[in-house]
This record gives structure tokens, sequence and C-alpha cells, in this order.
């Protein structure tokens, strides 16, 4: 029956009563109890027949103290019989309420004591070498049992905890890929509102929060000023101007380190905090701040807000760290990037406004062609846009259309300035100012994109033009586009040597100019340009 008992039990105290029972269940014993000796101590886990003698016993154990049965059994391989009249015995508080005879015999498989069995009957049936050679071998099959209970339960607990560490591998692996988008999002976008909003998404996803809060530190007014936030009810927490030490936030940045406060409303009425009402309207329970820091400075702070009681474990905390580093670097190169896209403004500002200046020093010097840099750089731009230039092209086609005559600064006022028309010495002369310009400008490091106006305006369609002779399409598109608004300003505006052209004049030379001067197809655009309106 015992081997039944044992192949039809997983649970140790459950098989060990089992067993005590069905012994007593016989009538040949008076009682059966098993102990089992567990983190070094020996308690009490199966009975049956001890009836009150229970409690005696239980108090006896509680004391450190073993049966003298027990005891030897502990330290022999073979059973130990033990009475009221055996030495040793005395002390036993089930001594004095039987004068049964006790059998205990250790628990033991693979060099393991698990603890003892002790049975109690007369000294008839128990001083039977035959009975007691049965009840050894019994003890060897519960400690088997026992044995392999264990080992059952260690599978579990390895399973256990197999699954454990798969749950948090997955959890980290889900982490990681968290970051790798907010460092993708970092590295694609420059715009803070997108990269804010993809990592609110990832802290709303991993870390159940229910409101976000990033402000961003302003060094000049030593305040902390919300530049993202989501899932507030209300809209007083975002609109705060939190100077640097005050509520919570201004606490994270002063001291550099995160804040928790896990009962908001218990924390808000102990310090009088006036936020208390808003945590309440907001549902508010737990609050974590962490400050965003980058290269040693502040940068801002990260606000989570929870409407249930935040749990602080190391693998929220470790995340929650890394999201704000990832946060800080993007605030940072958030604001670089501002700062630089601000200089390059500057710069390029700067750098127009100088060309402008030589543009009207140049309009200057020949009072016969002012405001003519402005107007063909004015028309240049229009009919570039007709004809879909990108933007950035047409930037520089500005520039050069600005500064498409700077080499006649080198030329003398004599030649420049002569009434009548020029000697064949002085058109070699003339003829240079391309040149001198392609020389002046080609050092210059932001205006190389703008130099084939300036060096390349007198080439001509059929290859008959200057310095290069460029024919057709060779001549660069920035050029062959000025050269149509160069001769349409030159014939519709007074020159010294003749006066302007009336405008269905000049219609009819640009027709004629098309195909041999001019690119005839720029020449079309810039007629229906002219004829529609767009152009006076």
């Amino acid at each position: 029956r015992i081997g039944q008992f044992i192949g039809g039990h997983v649970s140790r105290k459950k098989l060990l009563e089992a067993i005590c029972q069905d012994v007593v269940g016989t009538e040949l014993f008076q009682s059966s109890w098993i102990g089992l000796t567990e983190n070094g101590q020996f308690n009490l886990v199966a009975q049956a027949g001890l009836d009150d003698d229970i409690i005696k016993l239980e108090e006896y154990l509680r004391k450190t103290r073993l049966p003298q049965c027990s005891q030897y059994a502990l330290t022999t391989t073979g059973p130990f019989l033990g009475g009221p009249n055996k030495q040793g015995c005395e002390s036993c508080p089930l001594s004095a309420v039987t004068a049964d005879v006790r059998l205990c015999m250790r628990l033991e498989y693979g060099g393991t004591v698990y603890g003892t069995w002790t049975v109690a009957s007369d000294d008839e049936l128990l001083g039977d070498p035959q009975e007691q050679a049965l009840f050894a071998e019994a003890a060897k099959d519960i400690a088997l049992a026992l044995h392999n209970i264990e080992l059952t339960e260690q599978g579990v607990r390895v399973q256990e905890e197999i699954r454990t560490l798969n749950t948090r591998l997955q959890r980290h692996v889900t982490q990681l890929a968290a970051l790798h988008s907010i460092d993708s999002a970092i590295n694609a976008s420059m715009d803070l509102s997108v990269v804010m909003r993809i990592i609110m998404d990832e802290i709303t996803s991993q870390l159940d929060a229910d409101a976000i809060n990033v402000m961003s530190y302003n060094p000049r007014q030593q305040v902390l000023e919300s530049i993202a936030s989501r899932g507030f009810r209300g809209e007083s927490i975002q609109r705060a101007r939190v100077r640097i030490g005050q509520e919570y936030a201004g606490r994270v940045a002063l001291e550099h380190r995160m804040v928790s406060v896990i009962d908001l409303h218990r924390a808000s009425v102990d310090s009088g905090d006036a936020a208390e009402q808003t945590y309440s309207a907001e549902g508010f329970v737990s609050y974590c701040g962490i400050p965003l820091i980058s290269k040693g400075k502040i940068r801002g702070v990260l606000e989570i807000y929870q409407r249930q009681t935040l749990n602080l474990s190391r693998e929220w905390v470790g995340f929650l760290e890394a999201i704000a580093g990832q946060m800080a670097i993007a605030i940072d190169v958030a604001k670089m990037f501002d700062n630089l896209q601000r200089t390059n403004f500057e710069l390029v500002v700067a750098y127009d406004a100088t060309i402008e200046g030589w543009s009207r020093e140049m309009d200057l010097r020949d009072a016969s062609t002012q405001g003519h840099c402005r107007r063909v750089a004015d028309l240049a731009v229009q009919l570039a846009g007709k004809l879909n230039l990108p933007d950035w092209d047409i930037v520089h086609l500005r520039r050069g259309a600005l500064l498409h005559d700077i080499g006649k600064m080198s030329i003398p006022d004599s030649i420049l300035h002569k009434a009548g028309p020029l000697s064949e010495d002085e058109w070699v002369i003339m003829k240079k100012h391309t040149t001198r310009a392609y020389e002046t400008l080609l050092p210059i490091t932001f205006l190389r994109p703008a130099l084939d106006i300036p060096y390349c305006h007198h080439e001509k369609w059929d290859g008959t033009g200057y310095p290069r002779g460029l024919k057709g399409e060779v001549i660069p598109l920035s050029a062959r586009i000025f050269a149509v608004v160069d001769v349409w300003d030159a014939i519709r505006y007074d020159r010294p040597y003749r006066p302007a052209w009336s405008r269905a004049k000049a219609l009819e030379h640009m027709r004629l100019l098309a195909g041999n001067h001019l690119d005839p197809q720029i020449v079309d655009a810039f007629l229906e340009m002219v004829v529609a309106g767009e152009q006076e």
C-alpha cells in the first residue's frame, strides 16, 4: 500500500499524511509520524494517532530539541528502537503519555537525509527483526519518493525560472527595439516634435505611463517649460513655468537626480503643495521625474504621472534612465540644429547683403545702367521659376545675376563709359570682363555655384559668343536663362548710344535672336511670360 501511495501522490505533505494514516489504520500501530529537516530546522510534517500529544511534540520541536529516537536515527543507517523504558527516552514528551515502544528510521536516498519516520506499537511487534527489516525497506521507499518529489519540484521551479527569464528577455528585446526606434528617429529627423512623439509612444507602451510631460530648461530665465506632453485632462501642468528648485520638476533639475512620489495626495497635503488640487482633478496617484542631462548639463526634465501606484522596479527605472538619456540627446541635437540653421541663415543673409552691395557699387559706377543688376536678377529668378528650376539652383542663379558684370570693375572708365563705338583693341579689353569675373569669384567657395552667369552670359546659342565660344546646351542653363533677360533689359531701357525700344519692337527682336543668339526654348518661355502679363 505504501508503494501505491508513492505512485499516486506528487505532494510531499499529502503523501506522508496518507502513509501515516494507513499505518495507524492497520490497528497494529498506535501512532506514526514523520519529521523532515528543512533549512536546518526539524519540522513535524505528517502524523496519525498522536491526537492531543501532537501539541506537546510540536512544542518540544520548537525548542530545537529532537526526541532521542530521532537523534539516534539521524546518525545511523539502521532502525532505532526506543521507548519509555529505553535509555535517553525519559525526557521525550511521548514517553509520558504512552507505554508503547517506538521504532525510528532515517529517510535517506542518494546520500541526502530528508528526516525520520517513527511508529509506535508494542515491544513484541517492533522488536521482531523481520518487522524491522520491512520497516527499513518502507523507509527507503519513502525516501525515494521524497527524492522524486524533490526532483519534480526542482523541474517545476526550473521551468518557472525559464518562463520568467523568457518573459524578461522578451521585455528586454522589446525595450532594445524601442531604444533603436528612438535612435533612428533622432538620426532621421531634426524636427524635435516628431522625435518627442516617438519617444512618448515608447514610454506609454513600455512603462504604462498615464501622462507624460517633457520640460526644456531655459538657462536665461532659469525656468523649465513644457515642450511636449500627452495624457492630461487639463492644461495647467503643461502651461506651468517651473523655476529651478521649486516643485518636483524644479527639484529634479536642481539636484540632477530622479524624484519619485508614490502617494501624491499625502505628499502634497503634508508639504502644502498648491498643485494638490490639480493632481486630484487629474486623478494622479504617483509621480516620477528624471533629469535630462547631456554632456554634463541639464537640458530638461521628463515627468511621468500615474493614475495608479507606481511600481519602481529596477528594470522599470533602468529603461526610464535609458529613455531619458536619449531624450536629452534629442533636445541637445535639436537645439544645436536650430542654432546652426539660425547661424547659417544669418550667414546667407550677410552673403546676399554683400553681393547686393557689390551690385549697387557696379550700378553706381555706370549711371547708364543703374538698376540693371537688380532688374535682371529679379527677372531671371521669375523665368527660372517658370522653367521649374530647383529652389537652391535659383538662389545661385540670383547671386550670379547680381554679379554678372563684376568683371567690369577692372575695365578702365575710358572704355566702360565711352559714348561711341569701341575700337578693336578696346573690345579685346572689354571682353576680358567675363574672365576677370571668373578669376575674382572662383576663390570664394560659396559663390562657385553662381559662377556660370558672370563667366558665360556672353556665350551664344550658335557658338559665336565669348569667352570660350560654347554652343547650344553646352552653355550652362543658368547662363542661357540670364542671356535672355539681359538682352530684354538692355533693349527696353535707355542707353547712351540709343533710346529704349518699344515693347512690340523688343518682342520681335527677341524672336529674331531665338536659335542663333539665344536658346529658342527659353525665349519661348520668356515670351509666354511677357505676353501673359507676368512681366512688364
